[in-house]
């Protein structure tokens, strides 16, 4: 994503939802460092990691392969595999 942001990528900081769920305090801390905030006591509450399946089935077929083949290349640049396409 940093490459497509050009001179501006100092200005984009990226949030792995994978380690804002297994390390939560760690990463908030490094948002709120980025943006120059003062440090704030969160009370987390416990993060689902694995709310994909429980989305997938709202998300219609068509509309499941048209968003795949539009993060195709930023899911490679995050190291991510790119889904089975649905069949419509």
């Amino acid at each position: 994503v940093a490459p497509q942001m050009g001179a501006h990528a100092g200005q984009l900081h990226v949030v792995r939802y994978e380690d804002l769920v297994r390390t939560p305090r760690r990463i908030l801390a490094d948002v709120e460092r980025f943006c120059g905030l003062d440090r704030h006591r969160y009370v987390l509450p416990a993060i689902d990691a694995d709310t994909a399946a429980r989305h997938r089935a709202l998300v219609p077929d068509a509309l499941r392969a048209a968003i795949a083949g539009r993060a195709a290349e930023v899911r490679a640049q995050f190291g991510y595999a790119s889904p089975a396409a649905p069949q419509v």
